[in-house]
């Protein structure tokens, strides 16, 4: 069977009011840990404002979630700001699906 699932990747991408992290393909358990590290390793340097970009992703499940959840309430914690902007119907429906909507930041694109 032939695999034809995009590759994960990471891109940063600093603009003038924040610097963006953009994950594109799948967002699981497995390329979970490589964003925490992106977003670890730009708020440790001082960075903050913060924004995940989701419209790359083709699959995202719980882990993402979790991941943004723990780095909204860090962002609320320490004081900096975090944001995320919409990914495709199928990551807003995981995210509405979980009910962490609410609890997220979400800001346009750019």
């Amino acid at each position: 069977m032939l695999d034809t699932a995009l590759p994960f990747s990471c891109a940063i991408v600093p603009r003038r009011d924040a610097v963006h992290v953009i994950p594109s393909g799948e967002l699981d358990m497995c390329t979970v840990e490589e964003v925490d590290a992106r977003l670890a390793e730009l708020h440790l340097a001082g960075f903050d404002n913060i924004v995940v970009d989701l419209r790359g992703l083709t699959f995202f499940d719980s882990c993402g979630v979790n991941l943004l959840v723990q780095w909204s309430r860090r962002a609320a914690a320490e004081r900096f700001d975090f944001a995320v902007v919409d990914g495709n119907d199928i990551v807003q429906r995981v995210l509405a699906l979980t009910g962490v909507e609410p609890h997220l930041r979400f800001v346009a694109g750019g």
